[in-house]
């Protein structure tokens, strides 16, 4: 005990030294915890998900990582649209929930996969393979009835100048086609075609090496209006007649994917009343940071159906919500709990020394805290979140 008293004695000779050394210690644990625990705009990170509570050491944690590596990410979102009482799942819902898709696909950061009715495929049928939204038309080709109908009703907002009417008579074709095939012979001898196919053919063999050598190329995806054109037919109708023939086209394919037991039970709600997106992250994603949660509500608040009910939830939600009221408490309890120690000290020493100094020693205390724990923290977890504020 002596020995003790006699070593803090000795040490009280070093007042300077000691002040100087706590100085540069509370600055090192003040700079750690700013680049391990806050973002560069000065927000604490809180990770409020299971992984900082896996025991890196004994290899659960590794495993874990290699079994999401194969069977993928468990981070899912599901977002719900219900339409008011009254509304149905007409046409426009139809195609604003399509759109909302897109929008989620190419909008939120890291997502694998976003799955609707709408983009769901089916396993039978003259379409399989291609969503329930897909049906077979003209020369057995599989037409995607939302881009169709917004097709037609885009030809009555703005129709084509200078459209081929279908007045000319079956005689007049025939007749037009008879004297063109009539004027071709005219110009080839008997025998000429056949000739002249001849010599191109083999001249092609000339001055091409590489004839007989397959190359493939990409073939270009158009799109519904770059391979259609507006015909007097869709012209003739009106945007009531096509929004009344699509409305009852989309109740026949509701009908048919109510059919489907696993679609019924993932996409649909039992009672037909509500339909589902689910949002699949990839292993990379962190679904839970605030990037990803505002970005999704701006566009449920941005591309949601008209007199539609919006909601949204999953475990990323709940984490996100979670560390949100985490530092909303550290933001609202630490100034509360500063001023009670003020008033405290106040009270009790009824001076400036008897208060400050006590306040600088809690203060110095904290700032270790945090500074310990940005260098005892797990740092593949924490550069991974660098990026997603919480706060």
């Amino acid at each position: 005990m002596q020995g003790s008293v006699r070593f803090f004695q000795a040490l009280t000779g070093f007042r300077k030294s000691l002040i100087l050394l706590t100085v540069l210690l509370t600055a090192f644990a003040f700079h750690t915890a700013k680049e391990r625990l806050f973002t560069a705009e000065g927000r604490l990170i809180v990770d409020s998900t299971v992984e900082p509570f896996m025991a890196r050491g004994s290899g659960t944690y590794e495993y874990f990582k290699e079994m999401r590596e194969v069977f993928g990410s468990e981070e899912v979102m599901v977002v719900a649209l219900q339409p008011q009482a009254g509304s149905r799942f007409d046409y426009r819902f139809f195609t604003t929930h399509e759109e909302l898709r897109k929008q989620l696909q190419a909008g939120l950061p890291d997502v694998e996969e976003v799955t609707a009715v709408t983009n769901i495929p089916r396993i039978n049928g003259n379409c399989a393979g291609k969503s329930f939204f897909h049906v077979e038309g003209v020369a057995s080709v599989c037409e995607p009835i939302l881009e169709k109908y917004a097709f037609q009703l885009e030809c009555l907002k703005n129709p084509p100048t200078g459209i081929v009417t279908t007045d000319d008579s079956e005689d007049g074709l025939v007749g037009d086609l008879d004297e063109d095939f009539n004027e071709d012979e005219a110009e080839d001898p008997e025998g000429g075609l056949d000739s002249g196919l001849d010599e191109e053919f083999s001249a092609e063999e000339e001055d091409d090496e590489s004839y007989g050598e397959s190359e493939s190329e990409p073939e270009a995806v158009l799109s519904y209006s770059e391979t259609n054109i507006c015909t007097p037919d869709i012209l003739a109708k009106s945007e009531a007649q096509i929004i009344s023939e699509a409305d009852q086209h989309m109740a026949s394919i509701f009908k048919e994917i109510k059919e489907h037991e696993l679609i019924r039970r993932d996409l649909i709600s039992p009672d037909y009343a509500t339909v589902a997106l689910l949002v699949k992250f990839s292993t990379q994603a962190v679904p839970s940071s605030p990037e990803t949660q505002e970005t999704l509500q701006r566009i449920l608040k941005a591309h949601s159906p008209a007199k539609t009910q919006v909601s949204y939830s999953g475990q990323a939600r709940t984490e996100y919500l979670s560390a949100k009221t985490i530092v909303s408490d550290i933001a609202r309890i630490l100034p509360w709990s500063l001023g009670l120690i003020i008033l405290t000290l106040a009270l009790t020493f009824r001076s400036v020394r008897g208060v400050l100094i006590p306040v600088v020693v809690v203060m110095f205390g904290i700032v270790w805290t945090f500074g310990f724990i940005g260098l005892t923290g797990f740092p593949p977890r924490v550069a991974r979140l660098s990026h997603n504020p919480v706060m």
